[in-house]
């Protein structure tokens, strides 16, 4: 991915250019097919003070209305529109690569200091939003209204169609098995412990 601004190439972990410091809006760069910008949003930016969103289409086959950030490049969606875009636009395989899911993981998260990070508020309610990863393996963790929808900043929606193209989706079905076998698991062995332990006391109380 090069610089929209210089041509140069951009750096895994950010969408910002180290030649010439431009924001890049990787997230548009990366559709297979743009939407049109539409009308202002009553919503405003959860990282940019006082700025509205814009109205935007995104998607290949069925385009759904999101709420954009001119200035931060980041995205608000309404509880199901994010699955709908990845959907729409990526292919996505039955196969796990597991060395691209690793290298997303590894080579393209953007680092941080924990102490500079600050929780957002929800676009449309203004509620404090939590920070909950999204999927297994993806390496994007996103700011959730449990009423409203999913807070994404500029470029995590790329490094997920990134993800679901390398077998994201398939690779969190098979890690949202597992724990529900192992969870099973767990409750057999605390029913049988407890089924040892009532029999041992009838025994003690005879």
């Amino acid at each position: 991915m090069n610089c929209s601004s210089c041509g140069g190439p951009l750096p895994a972990k950010s969408n910002i250019c180290t030649y010439c410091n431009s924001l890049n809006d990787t997230d548009l760069r990366a559709m297979a097919r743009r939407g049109g910008v539409g009308e202002e949003s009553d919503r405003n930016c959860p990282c940019c003070s006082r700025v509205k969103l814009e109205q935007l289409r995104l998607g290949r086959t069925r385009a759904v209305t999101v709420d954009r950030c001119r200035e931060c490049f980041g995205l608000f969606f309404d509880h199901g529109e994010l699955e709908q875009v990845i959907d729409s636009i990526v292919n996505q395989p039955d196969w796990i690569d597991l060395d691209r899911l690793n290298a997303i993981v590894n080579q393209e998260t953007p680092t941080g200091d924990y102490r500079d990070f600050k929780y957002r508020n929800c676009p449309e309610c203004g509620d404090m939003m939590a920070r909950k990863s999204y999927a297994a393996r993806s390496g994007v963790v996103t700011d959730q209204c449990r009423k409203h929808g999913v807070w994404l900043d500029g470029g995590e929606l790329h490094r997920l169609l990134k993800w679901a193209a390398a077998g994201g989706r398939a690779q969190d079905q098979k890690a949202r098995k597992e724990q529900a076998e192992d969870k099973k698991r767990s409750r057999e062995r605390l029913d049988a412990l407890l089924e040892s332990v009532g029999a041992t006391g009838k025994r003690w109380d005879r």
